[in-house]
């Protein structure tokens, strides 16, 4: 039996984030400066991607035959 939350939290950090994605933070900070990558907020003083845009970019940036198959 795992201990998995039942609800994943509404948004990731940005060093959360890029760990998912296994990309600098600096990355994502140039990302953001550019205009691309997935949106974002500031609150506090601290960047946050909330997971709905992270998931639509993530379809987004689908390419080839599973891009119909991802939910």
């Amino acid at each position: 039996m795992t201990n998995k939350p039942e609800n994943p939290p509404y948004a990731l950090l940005e060093r959360e984030l890029a760990l998912r994605w296994r990309v600098t933070a600096r990355t994502l900070q140039r990302w953001r400066r550019d205009g691309n990558g997935p949106g974002w907020m500031k609150i506090n003083g601290r960047v946050i991607y909330p997971h709905d845009g992270i998931e639509a970019w993530e379809r987004e940036m689908l390419s080839g035959p599973t891009r119909g198959y991802v939910e």
